[in-house]
């Protein structure tokens, strides 16, 4: 089986989904979503998805939301996310929390050694969001999709989940 460290890298040979590699990263993390609640129902948008690529609808009208974001770069990355979340306040009024599902793990060196870290940049932007938008949660999937770090995806599609969405 190949080693995290060997593969994790290779989320660019991600094979294509209904023409892109982008969707085909949004159909992986949808198949790797956490069980829809008994009492929600569990709704998959397309473009224009308002912010959210699926949600659940719970019985008291509130939703919980995921957004993909198949970007490499952490600045990009980062005003993608805001841009999301904007979309998905101003036209989702029940929205109560939204969780991204990234391709990488952000780098954490407390050191500050190389510069602060996309981990310390993430936390420092979801604050300021906080400040316009207190009444959505947001997240990364890694804390709530199955326990999935998102270098762990690697380690379920070699192990038969989804494997053959990856390019080989």
């Amino acid at each position: 089986m190949p080693t995290r460290a060997r593969v994790a890298n290779r989320f660019d040979a991600i094979r294509k989904w209904d023409g892109s590699q982008n969707r085909g990263f949004e159909e992986l993390c949808f198949q790797l979503r956490d069980p829809t609640p008994p009492d929600a129902e569990l709704v998959k948008t397309s473009a224009p998805d308002a912010g959210v690529e699926w949600y659940w609808r719970h019985p008291d009208g509130t939703e919980t939301g995921w957004q993909v974001k198949y970007i490499s770069r952490t600045d990009n990355l980062l005003k993608a996310m805001r841009d999301s979340l904007k979309a998905a306040a101003q036209k989702r009024p029940g929205l109560r929390k939204l969780t991204f599902c990234i391709p990488y793990d952000l780098a954490d060196d407390p050191s500050h050694a190389r510069g602060k870290q996309a981990r310390e940049r993430f936390e420092e932007a979801v604050a300021r969001w906080k400040e316009s938008w207190p009444e959505i949660e947001v997240d990364l999937a890694h804390e709530s999709l199955r326990g999935v770090e998102p270098g762990d995806v690697f380690d379920a599609l070699v192990s038969g989940c989804g494997a053959d969405v990856v390019s080989r």
